[in-house]
């Protein structure tokens, strides 16, 4: 694949971008791309417009880092600019909660509060640890097909079994 790089002095953020961050999820996105680097380009205009990116615009000068990696797209128009810079953000996908919390186990050094997720809010994926927090022993109910569960709002998890009170259901954490 070849790649176009591109000074950051010679980009500029969009003026009408919609999208703005907070500060401690900016803080976040720092920190992922120091860890992982750009593995995506900065979407930008032929005259250094970015429609795509802008979040990132800011860590990366942020950082001091000069050169950056981008894809060139010339739109027809306003309406196709804006069409780039939402497709480019487009949370098309969503995460299932049940399979994400399976993933967890596997991987118990993996920093959890550095990414967020769309479920149905974005949370940080701490925020989804913490809503699974374990009980005391002495607090879990028996175990059975539909498990007895005495205190609502809360999660409880025996064994590699989480039972929620809010779906009734118990999931398998592996």
């Amino acid at each position: 694949m070849n790649k176009d790089f591109r000074k950051l002095s010679e980009l500029r953020e969009w003026d009408k971008n919609p999208r703005s961050i907070k500060e401690k999820d900016f803080e976040r996105l720092k920190k992922q791309i120091v860890k992982l680097g750009q593995y995506k380009p900065v979407i930008i205009t032929p005259d250094g417009e970015v429609i795509g990116g802008n979040m990132r615009l800011k860590a990366y000068k942020a950082l001091g880092m000069e050169d950056v990696w981008v894809s060139v797209v010339t739109p027809k128009d306003e309406n196709e600019k804006l069409e780039y810079a939402l497709s480019d953000n487009d949370r098309a996908g969503f995460y299932d909660s049940d399979l994400l919390a399976n993933l967890m186990p596997e991987y118990p050094e993996f920093n959890w509060g550095d990414y967020a997720v769309d479920l149905k809010e974005p949370q940080t994926l701490d925020d989804l640890i913490n809503s699974l927090q374990p009980i005391e022993e002495d607090e879990v109910p028996e175990a059975s097909d539909e498990p007895a569960i005495s205190k609502l709002g809360e999660v409880y998890q025996l064994g590699k079994w989480i039972y929620c009170p809010k779906c009734k259901k118990r999931h398998n954490l592996v």
